[in-house]
């Protein structure tokens, strides 16, 4: 799927809304504190979120696991597929404590 069918499938006050959201949020002081795994989706054609962010988290999180995409910065709609086939095998990897 390319961008442009990508954003028509998204509601114009939904994308206003996740741009603010990033724009407004750096919460990189709280990374460290993270202890679960974390999986980062990372677009090669991304021209919203800068190839140097994910150096910067990665320097946070040692064990964050990256996968990246021959795709734009709407990885959920353009690859789905990809997206979720790589969700589902990060999550096969973490233990569940069945007592909680």
């Amino acid at each position: 799927m390319q961008l442009a069918d990508a954003l028509a499938r998204v509601r114009p006050a939904s994308l206003k809304a996740r741009l603010h959201a990033v724009l407004s949020c750096d919460v990189r002081e709280k990374l460290q504190a993270i202890k679960v795994p974390v999986l980062y989706l990372q677009a090669n054609r991304d021209r919203l979120i800068p190839v140097s962010v994910h150096a910067d988290i990665k320097t946070q999180l040692h064990e964050m696991e990256t996968c990246r995409y021959d795709a734009p910065h709407f990885l959920l709609q353009t690859k789905a597929d990809a997206v979720a086939k790589d969700v589902l095998r990060l999550m096969s990897k973490v233990e569940v404590d069945k007592e909680r």
